[in-house]
C-alpha cells in the first residue's frame, strides 16, 4: 500500500498523495479524463531526492487519493468549514468533474473496505514511526509533503504562492521551528511563500501534532510551477527548475534538524 523507508534522523516526510495506482475494480467505472489522475502530487519523490542523505524516514502512498483519500480523517469530517472541499473517497476532481461514468455514492461496505485496505494501514504505519523516532530522539518532527497545480479557482482565487506553510495557526510546530525554515527561505528570497494561508495543514498536520510530547508537524504545499511544466494533464517534471527548489527544502530541513 505504501512505502516505507526509516532513517534515524528526527524528521519523518509523509507523501500521501504520490500514489498513482487503482484497484482493477474501478477502473472500468472511471472516465478517462479521471484515470489520468490530474490531482496527484506529481513527482515528490523527485523532487525530495535529497532525504536519505538527512537519514529522513519516509512514507510514501501507492495508491492514488481517487481511492481514499489519507490527509483526511476516517469519519470524512470537513477540515475546511464552508469550503468547497472534496472527500475521503472523491467522487469529483479538483476542477469538479466527475470521476465516475455514473453519479456515484459509495455504499457502507465499499466505504470500511477502502479504509482498512488503504487508509488504516499508511497510519497504523505513520504512528508507529513517529512512535519509533520520538524513542530515538524524544521529539519528532513530522513533514506533510504535498503539492498541488498553481491555480484551481475551486479552492483559490488567483495563483497560489510557490510555499506554503500550515501549521494550523502555529498550534502543530514550535514557533522556534517555523522560524528556522521561515529564515531559510526568506534568506534565500526567490520563492513566494505564505504561513497558513488557503492551507493550514490537513488532517495529517493536525491529527499527530502534540506539542507538549515533542510531536511537531508542519504541511508544506508547494505551486507545481516551482519544480515543473504543470500546462499538460500529466505535468512534466523540470530539473532545471526542481534543483534550486530542492537546495532550498534541503537547507530548510537542515535548519530544523540543527
Amino acid at each position: 500500500m505504501f512505502t516505507l523507508r526509516r532513517g534515524n534522523s528526527k524528521i519523518i516526510v509523509s507523501m500521501p498523495h504520490v500514489g498513482t495506482q487503482l484497484p482493477e475494480s474501478m477502473i472500468p467505472y472511471m472516465r478517462k479524463a479521471a484515470l489520468n489522475l490530474p490531482d496527484t502530487d506529481w513527482y515528490l519523490e523527485d523532487l525530495y531526492d535529497f532525504l536519505e542523505d538527512l537519514n529522513v524516514t519516509v512514507i510514501a502512498a501507492h495508491y492514488s487519493r481517487y481511492v481514499v483519500d489519507l490527509n483526511r480523517s476516517a469519519d470524512d469530517i470537513s477540515l475546511y468549514p464552508g469550503s468547497d472541499v472534496t472527500g475521503l473517497c472523491p467522487t469529483d476532481t479538483f476542477s469538479g468533474k466527475s470521476i465516475y461514468k455514473q453519479e456515484t455514492h459509495l455504499n457502507t461496505t465499499e466505504l470500511k473496505c477502502r479504509l482498512n485496505q488503504f487508509w488504516y494501514p499508511y497510519h497504523r504505519a505513520l504512528a508507529s514511526e513517529i512512535a519509533r523516532i520520538k524513542a530515538i530522539h524524544g521529539n519528532v518532527i513530522v513533514w506533510d509533503a504535498h503539492s498541488i497545480r498553481s491555480e484551481v479557482p475551486r479552492f483559490f482565487n488567483g495563483e497560489l504562492p510557490q510555499l506554503n506553510i500550515g501549521t494550523l495557526d502555529g498550534t502543530t510546530c514550535q514557533q522556534g521551528l517555523i522560524e528556522k525554515m521561515l529564515d531559510v527561505i526568506k534568506s534565500n528570497g526567490d520563492y513566494s511563500w505564505v504561513e497558513n494561508g488557503r492551507f493550514k495543514g490537513g488532517f495529517i498536520t493536525r491529527h499527530y501534532s502534540q506539542l507538549s510530547l515533542g510531536i511537531n508537524t508542519v504541511q508544506l504545499e508547494i505551486a507545481m510551477r516551482s519544480y515543473m511544466d504543470e500546462s499538460s494533464l500529466k505535468p512534466n517534471f523540470d530539473n532545471h527548475k526542481a534543483q534550486p527548489l530542492r537546495v532550498l527544502l534541503k537547507a530548510m530541513m537542515q535548519s530544523i534538524l540543527n
